[in-house]
């Protein structure tokens, strides 16, 4: 289950968290569910323009500690771009949170279309060696064709894109060498790889990528509580 973080704008809400916890264990006891609540949290990203930019990252920082110490099982951040209204970029944003997360599971989404498959690879290879905990990338399909103008790709493409970068991405960090005419990519490998292989590394896709006809991973759905 993760939280959707963007319905609480409250900065301390480490309470909140422990509290979605205990109530998430007590419902699968009143179902008598022999089962242990895996919880995290998908921190928002977007603060509005009436914060000063370092107060807006700031609050992000106070989230994620908040999560650390409510012990929650993931911490993830999204993807959106070209917006006029400030939106923290999830790689950098990441990083600098990984420093001081310690809980099983850490993640960031990326709206594959948008990013060329060897970059994202390569990103996504990189954050996992900065932690041990698992590291998860989400995949979403993405909307928005002003979105996709300002970024230059192709918004009605971007199903095959998107799949084509399922294929390509996991190729590139087994240690493979990819071409693909599609992405314009030329006998491209990545380097380094994830720790461990795939080991650390799992790939998922949101609900909205069905279309696709690809049924790899769980599904993660809109909403203030999602299940994962």
């Amino acid at each position: 289950m993760v939280i959707d973080d963007r319905l609480h704008p409250e900065p301390c809400i480490e309470k909140m968290y422990r509290t979605a916890r205990i109530r998430h264990t007590m419902s699968n006891e009143s179902f008598n569910i022999q089962t242990t609540p895996n919880i995290g949290i998908s921190i928002r990203s977007s603060y509005g323009s009436e914060l000063p930019p370092r107060e807006g990252a700031k609050q992000i920082l106070d989230r994620a500690q908040a999560a650390s110490e409510a012990q929650l099982d993931s911490l993830f951040l999204g993807d959106h771009h070209a917006t006029r209204t400030p939106y923290y970029q999830n790689i950098p944003m990441m990083g600098r949170l990984l420093a001081s997360w310690s809980g099983p599971e850490a993640g960031v989404l990326l709206l594959l279309p948008l990013w060329s498959p060897v970059l994202a690879a390569e990103l996504i290879a990189t954050l996992a060696t900065l932690t041990s905990s698992r590291f998860v990338m989400q995949c979403g399909i993405g909307y928005g064709a002003k979105q996709f103008a300002a970024m230059g790709a192709d918004h009605l493409g971007r199903g095959e894109r998107f799949t084509r970068a399922l294929d390509l991405i996991p190729t590139l960090w087994s240690g493979e060498s990819v071409s693909d005419s599609l992405w314009q990519v030329d006998r491209a490998v990545i380097s380094p790889l994830p720790p461990g292989a795939h080991r650390y590394l799992d790939w998922r896709h949101s609900a909205c990528c069905a279309s696709t006809g690809r049924q790899n991973g769980a599904c993660l759905a809109s909403g203030s509580w999602t299940r994962s």
